[in-house]
């Protein structure tokens, strides 16, 4: 059962980090790395966004409002980063681009 938990966790990360290294590693094309970079926004920014939604709703459900306001807070935050990475196409869009 452990090994099982362990393996769904390792391997979802361990691919997030080689698509991440070959995207900075500037390895492929200009065009893949858009594809690669737009799968990558539309799948972990909305995993975060629910990860910290049911996180969130399970503290209000327990009544712990505090911690249901630090995870709603995250959430919305991650919602915030979602559209602009959408917007700009690229996945981390305030980091290492200037200022217009």
């Amino acid at each position: 059962m452990i090994s099982a938990i362990v393996f769904m966790a390792i391997v979802p990360l361990a691919l997030l980090l080689v698509l991440t290294f070959t995207l900075l590693s500037g390895r492929m094309s200009e065009t893949l790395r858009k594809r690669v970079e737009l799968g990558l926004i539309l799948t972990v920014y909305p995993a975060f966004i629910l990860h910290w939604a049911w996180q969130a709703w399970t503290d209000q459900q327990r009544g712990d409002w505090s911690s249901f306001g630090l995870m709603a807070g995250l959430g919305c935050l991650f919602a915030v980063q979602f559209v602009v990475a959408l917007r700009t196409r690229t996945l981390f869009p305030r980091y290492g681009h200037p200022k217009a």
